[in-house]
C-alpha cells in the first residue's frame, strides 16, 4: 500500500492538529519578547504546495510471520534527499514559515540543534520552499548545530554547493566532548543573542525544537493506519521504533485522539517499543528518571567475551 503524498492527502487533518496542539500555547508575535513562532496556519494547498509536500510518501508492506506474529513495515523514509522520517515534520514546520512570510513579508530564520536527521530534513525543506517558488532565498533560511561525529551523516545539496545559499544556511559543528551540548548551544544563541541578530538581519529567529512542532505531521501515521491498515480488533499492535527521539511514537498516539471515538474504540490501544542508542538515550532516561536526563543514570552494559554480546542486569 502506497500513499504518494501523505501530507497533502491529510492536509486538513494536519491543520486541525496544529490548531489543537497550540490552542493552549500563546502565540508569540515578532518584537514582543519570548520565543517567536510563525503561527499555526498552513498555506493554501496550491499546485506549488503540493509539489513542495511531494516527498512525503508513505508505504506499508507485510513482512511475513515470526513466532506467530504478523510483521509489517511502515516506511516514512521515501524522500531520497533525506532518507529520514523527519521529512514529515520538517515540511510542516517550513510550511508554517512559508505562510507567515507570505502573510507578513517578514523574514524567518529557523534555528535547530540536531544529531543529523533534523538538520538534513529541515535543510531539504527550506531548499524545496525556495525551488518551488513559495519564498525567496532571502526570506527563509536555516541554521543548524550538529556534533562533529554527525558530520559524515550530513548530505550535500544546493544549500552547500551554491555559495550564496551556503552563506545564508550555515552548519555549525560542535567539537566538544558532549554531543548533546548542541541543544544548549543553539538554545543559548537564541536566548542570549536574539535581539541583536534580529535587528541586524531583519529576520525572526525560530527555535523549532519543540514537541508540538513535530506532533502534527506525525499524526499521519495514525490517520493512514486507521484508513488503510488497521490492527485486528482482538489483537493490539506493537509499534517498534529505533530512533533518537520518540516524537514519531508520540505523534501516532496523539493522532489516535483525533479519530472519531467510535472508530478509535473499534481497535485496541497500541503498544510501543522504543529502541535508543546509548550515545543519546534521552527519552529512555527521562522516562525512567522522572524527566531527569543524566547520562550517569544509563544502565551499565558488560561485554561477554565468550559471545561478544553486551548485557546488563542492574
Amino acid at each position: 500500500m502506497l500513499i504518494e503524498n501523505a501530507l497533502a492527502t491529510y492536509y486538513g487533518d494536519i491543520q486541525h492538529a496544529l490548531r489543537d496542539l497550540f490552542a493552549t500555547t500563546p502565540e508569540t508575535t515578532p518584537n514582543t519578547g519570548g520565543d517567536f513562532t510563525p503561527g499555526t496556519e498552513l498555506p493554501h494547498l496550491s499546485v506549488a504546495m503540493r509539489d513542495f509536500l511531494a516527498p512525503s510518501g508513505l508505504a506499508h508492506a507485510p513482512m511475513g510471520h515470526y513466532a506467530g506474529k504478523q510483521l509489517a513495515l511502515l516506511d516514512l523514509t521515501r524522500n531520497p534527499a533525506t532518507g529520514t522520517t523527519k521529512t514529515y515534520p520538517s515540511l510542516v514546520i517550513v510550511a508554517r514559515a512559508i505562510r507567515f512570510i507570505q502573510d507578513t513579508g517578514q523574514r524567518v530564520t529557523i534555528v535547530t540543534p540536531s544529531s543529523a536527521n533534523k538538520a538534513i530534513a529541515l535543510r531539504d525543506a527550506v531548499l524545496r520552499a525556495i525551488t518551488c517558488g513559495l519564498v525567496g532565498a532571502d526570506q527563509l533560511n536555516v541554521i543548524t548545530v550538529v556534533p562533529a561525529a554527525s558530520v559524515p551523516k550530513l548530505r550535500s545539496s544546493e544549500l552547500f554547493t551554491d555559495p550564496a545559499l551556503r552563506a545564508r544556511n550555515p552548519i555549525a559543528v560542535h567539537h566538544g566532548p558532549t554531543p548533546g551540548a548542541v541543544k544548549t548551544i543553539a538554545r543559548a544563541l537564541v536566548d542570549d543573542h536574539r535581539t541583536p541578530i534580529e535587528q541586524a538581519t531583519k529576520t525572526n529567529l525560530w527555535y523549532t525544537l519543540q514537541l508540538e512542532n513535530y506532533l502534527a505531521a506525525d499524526t499521519v501515521r495514525a490517520l493512514a493506519e486507521h484508513q488503510h491498515f488497521p490492527p485486528a480488533p482482538d489483537r493490539p499492535r506493537l509499534h517498534v521504533h529505533a530512533v533518537s527521539s520518540a516524537y514519531g511514537l508520540l505523534g501516532h498516539a496523539y493522532g489516535r485522539t483525533l479519530l472519531d471515538p467510535t472508530a478509535r474504540a473499534a481497535t485496541p490501544e497500541p503498544h510501543y517499543l522504543l529502541v535508543q542508542h546509548l550515545g543519546a538515550p534521552d527519552m529512555v532516561l527521562s522516562l525512567y528518571h522522572h524527566g531527569v536526563v543524566d547520562p550517569a543514570h544509563a544502565p551499565a552494559y558488560t561485554r561477554d567475551p565468550a559471545t561478544g554480546l553486551y548485557t546488563q542486569h542492574t
